[in-house]
């Protein structure tokens, strides 16, 4: 069920509730829609209560302004969240992660508990050609390619495969240059971050290095698995995350 909620008389977000159970909040992964999601939120439905987000400038959200920036993202989502209150569990998917985790260090006791799969923590320092290919590669699961895919061989699949790829463009534009998560700032709520050992995306070295400058924050790296943790462990992902946000 699409719910829309006036924030204020110039911004109205719309979120998708799912299921029932304590209340889950859902951040998505960057230039990935909600409907990416649906076969696991709806299995996680059956425990939870799960209000996922449609970010300004995805699918078809209203009130959309072109201000593609981790602060602009991070007021939106504290925003949103604090019309319910404050306290809140999240889970949330890497670029949702280093939101989540922006928003932790903006706005203290907001958030009470997260999860955050394969999250972003570091700014991306690689060309967009190769991030595009790494996200191909991702998509495939083909992991153990040991060249990446060209910029045009990786445009071609995501358009042929990805109903949203020009905002996915758009949105890896917008990581390199203005995406950079302050843990420095993070502010002590409990944390499970759960990490694939064979990441394209964010390589578990870089990841893990970075993850242990975080308080509270309890790290499960899952080998064998890549960036979509939640299709590839499906199972394991989702018994952890019920053990955790309860």
């Amino acid at each position: 069920m699409v719910q829309t909620i006036e924030i204020t008389e110039k911004l109205t977000l719309q979120a998708e509730k799912i299921g029932k159970g304590p209340r889950l909040f859902f951040l998505a992964g960057g230039g990935a829609t909600i409907h990416y999601y649906h076969p696991f939120l709806k299995k996680l439905g059956k425990h939870f209560e799960i209000i996922a987000l449609h970010y300004p400038g995805f699918h078809n959200t209203i009130n959309y302004r072109s201000e593609l920036t981790l602060e602009y993202y991070t007021a939106i989502v504290a925003k949103f969240l604090q019309t319910f209150g404050k306290g809140h569990h999240v889970l949330a998917h890497s670029m949702g992660g280093g939101i989540a985790l922006s928003v932790d260090a903006c706005y203290p006791k907001l958030i009470s508990k997260m999860v955050l799969m394969s999250p972003m923590l570091q700014q991306f320092s690689l060309t967009e050609s190769k991030i595009l290919a790494r996200v191909a590669l991702n998509v495939t699961k083909s992991t153990r390619k040991s060249t990446l895919l060209t910029k045009k061989e990786a445009s071609i699949f995501l358009e042929e495969n990805l109903q949203n790829y020009p905002e996915m463009s758009k949105q890896l534009k917008m990581l390199r240059t203005n995406f950079r998560v302050p843990l420095e700032h993070v502010t002590p709520a409990k944390k499970l971050l759960l990490l694939g050992g064979d990441d394209v995306i964010f390589p578990i070295k870089e990841e893990l290095a970075l993850a242990k400058k975080l308080q509270r924050a309890e790290i499960v790296v899952l080998t064998g698995h890549g960036h979509d943790l939640m299709f590839s462990a499906e199972n394991e992902v989702l018994e952890l995350i019920q053990e955790f946000a309860v």
